[in-house]
């Protein structure tokens, strides 16, 4: 139970005095309520500094300038890539726009040319298809709550009605054939029921007139012949490496390879002696072999003549 200290009115000539007071505090279910909703935005905001401080630790070209405002849960995320939204706060209010990211982790969304400009230097690793500058330009995402919804709904005579909403809660799951999952509807807030629909999922990507195939692209057009013998030649790997590169030394010129071979000891006697006994013991070896060999090829024709 909760247990405090308050300062209480009893003055003992100029001073105040603290008095203990022992027992429950009077809470009411509202107040509780209260409490808890405080210590969840408190472990939400410990969890955005925490990210924040691990995303300063990025490259500048990787951190994004991430709106500030109020949390929500990834599930309870009202947008969807194609909404048509309208600003309704901040420099850009009143621009309409569409979505074309979201980032429920965030709780923001990226508009298309809508939003603060920012520039990153980005490596030429990072560079998209049609970039030809290390300079990139993008919108900074907008805050969830920064943007309403601008859809068409039917009104009382049947004819759809472009309306912009602000307040939208969800609704139940229902299986969407063309997301191919479950989903959550969702509907005007205060509202009898007014559903709003989901926005077209984006046409899959096709293939062009010069596109490759994916069965061509994966059809294997070299084999390796054996394991003993290196799949590439000398002639290929000597034009491979890169001679500037750091990681690969140029190779050893003449003087460099003399410079590097060590000088040849002299023999002792005894290890000269030891040598030459070994090589008349292997020429006798071979001496021995080559006339068994002989006997054996003499006793084969002899016994193939009889």
């Amino acid at each position: 139970m909760w247990k405090t200290k308050r300062l209480s009115p009893l003055f003992s000539g100029k001073k105040l005095k603290a008095v203990d007071l022992k027992g429950p505090m009077p809470f009411s279910r509202a107040g509780r309520q209260i409490i808890a909703r405080q210590r969840i935005n408190d472990e939400q905001e410990r969890k955005a500094r925490d990210d924040d401080a691990r995303n300063t630790q990025l490259p500048r070209f990787m951190n994004v300038d991430w709106p500030l405002g109020r949390k929500i849960e990834e599930k309870e995320f009202l947008f969807e890539k194609g909404d048509l939204v309208q600003v309704i706060k901040g420099p850009e209010k009143g621009k309409i726009s569409r979505i074309f990211e979201i980032f429920p982790h965030r709780s923001a969304v990226a508009l298309e040319s809508v939003g603060k400009e920012v520039k990153r230097v980005l490596p030429k690793v990072e560079w998209t298809e049609s970039q030809d500058t290390y300079v990139a330009t993008y919108n900074a995402p907008i805050h969830h709550d920064d943007i309403r919804l601008i859809t068409s709904i039917p009104d009382s005579e049947g004819h759809l009605r472009k309306v912009a909403v602000q307040n939208m809660v969800l609704g139940e799951y229902y299986y969407d054939t063309r997301y191919h999952k479950r989903m959550r509807r969702r509907y005007v807030a205060f509202s009898s029921g007014v559903a709003l629909p989901w926005p077209d999922p984006p046409s899959p990507v096709t293939d062009g007139l010069f596109s490759t195939s994916v069965a061509e692209a994966r059809r294997p057009t070299f084999f390796v012949s054996s394991l003993s013998e290196p799949p590439v030649s000398d002639v290929a790997m000597e034009s491979l490496w890169n001679p500037r590169s750091r990681r690969h030394l140029p190779p050893l010129t003449d003087a460099e390879i003399e410079r590097l071979t060590p000088p040849s000891m002299p023999l002792s006697k005894t290890k000269i002696a030891f040598r030459k006994e070994m090589e008349e013991k292997k020429k006798k070896a071979a001496v021995v072999e080559l006339v068994q060999t002989a006997e054996v090829i003499a006793a084969a024709l002899e016994k193939r003549s009889t």
